[in-house]
């Protein structure tokens, strides 16, 4: 069987919605999708409302890259990459599209990265996540960016009580293909870092702690600082994530 596939988005609102009136849209149109039979082709849905006011102030590494100016991060998981096509090839996919219009500044496809896990820790009890959107640095292959990457995650892991924060470290690795993508779109995007914690106090102990000092330096070797976004939400479990056969 083809391995899981996990889309995720970052969206900001409508911008005839305030940001508690969104909220309650973007519940809407999450169950509407999962009314749809086209559902069937998912094993999994999470939302995360980015908070308006982002820890960069705790945040010594990057300050500047987060982002309060966004309102949403999707993360809808599916089996495979044929379920991903079935889904988006269903009769009922326009009826979901077009609500969007209602909901979002734009659509999810504009917004959104199509991945594959590479799981670094996961364990129980995550209520908070930090996402960062990664864009390789100037000339670097995606090969050869998730390489460098897989090589960070042993910078994060290797202090004890750094890892010992967090309850979920995940590399969400781009499926796209290797083709030069537009300038300055969202699919220069190659990858999604996945941190969870089980509160706030953790996630900003860990932002803060003094085991972080060179994590940015070496990002920038491999990314493209000014285009990194970082982003802090809660996480809301809409449809419970079915692990594949």
């Amino acid at each position: 069987m083809s391995a899981e596939v996990k889309a995720v988005y970052l969206a900001r609102r409508h911008p005839g919605l305030t940001r508690e009136s969104f909220t309650d849209r973007w519940r809407r149109h999450g169950a509407l999708a999962m009314s749809l039979p086209m559902w069937r082709h998912t094993s999994g849905y999470a939302h995360g409302d980015v908070d308006p006011d982002p820890p960069r102030d705790r945040d010594g590494q990057l300050p500047d890259r987060w982002s309060g100016e966004h309102d949403a991060v999707g993360t809808v998981f599916m089996p495979s990459p044929e379920a991903f096509a079935a889904f988006h090839a269903h009769r009922d996919y326009p009826r979901l599209r077009n609500d969007e219009h209602g909901t979002f500044s734009g659509l999810i496809e504009e917004c959104a990265v199509l991945t594959t896990e590479w799981p670094v820790l996961e364990r129980p009890g995550t209520t908070v996540r930090v996402l960062g959107f990664l864009v390789p640095a100037p000339g670097l292959t995606r090969v050869a960016f998730h390489e460098r990457w897989a090589a960070h995650a042993g910078l994060v892991m290797r202090h004890e009580s750094l890892a010992g924060l967090l309850t979920r470290y995940v590399h969400n690795r781009s499926a796209a293909s290797d083709a030069e993508p537009p300038a300055g779109s969202f699919a220069e995007v190659a990858g999604v870092a996945e941190l969870g914690f089980a509160s706030i106090a953790d996630r900003d102990a860990y932002l803060a702690h003094p085991d972080r000092a060179g994590l940015a330096d070496d990002l920038a070797t491999f990314t493209d600082p000014a285009r990194t976004v970082l982003v802090a939400t809660n996480e809301v479990t809409m449809a419970v994530r079915t692990p594949p056969d």
